[in-house]
């Protein structure tokens, strides 16, 4: 293998491993605003829920409440099960992105090897 061979699987190697703390970074970024929106639909359930307390102390409007109720329920739920799967997702792409990085990294290991069984 030639010493101009050798550094373009060097630098292809770097780039692979550029690329894995790209989406690695963006993988984090994600969850974050998973988490932040999960946040804001317990908040929104939270203040449902004070709506319909208010609702039923009045006695008018409780069917109406409850369906709010119901519905940021399902809303928050569905975000948790989003939450959760994002969670997933982001460790199996983190999980995804170390195996890639590991390889990157044999890869430039044998090609240094191979490179100075050359010289």
């Amino acid at each position: 293998v030639s010493l101009t061979a050798y550094k373009q699987q060097c630098k292809v190697a770097e780039e692979q491993a550029q690329s894995m703390c790209r989406s690695l970074t963006l993988a984090s970024e994600n969850q974050r605003a998973a988490e932040r929106a999960s946040q804001s639909l317990q908040e929104r359930l939270a203040a449902a829920q004070a709506l319909l307390t208010r609702g039923m102390e009045e006695t008018e409007g409780l069917a109406r409440l409850n369906m709010q109720l119901a519905q940021s329920k399902a809303i928050a739920h569905a975000a948790q099960e989003d939450l959760e799967k994002a969670r997933s997702d982001y460790a199996s792409s983190l999980e995804d992105a170390r195996l890639a990085a590991r390889a990157a990294e044999q890869h430039a290991a044998e090609s240094k090897a191979r490179g100075a069984e050359a010289r």
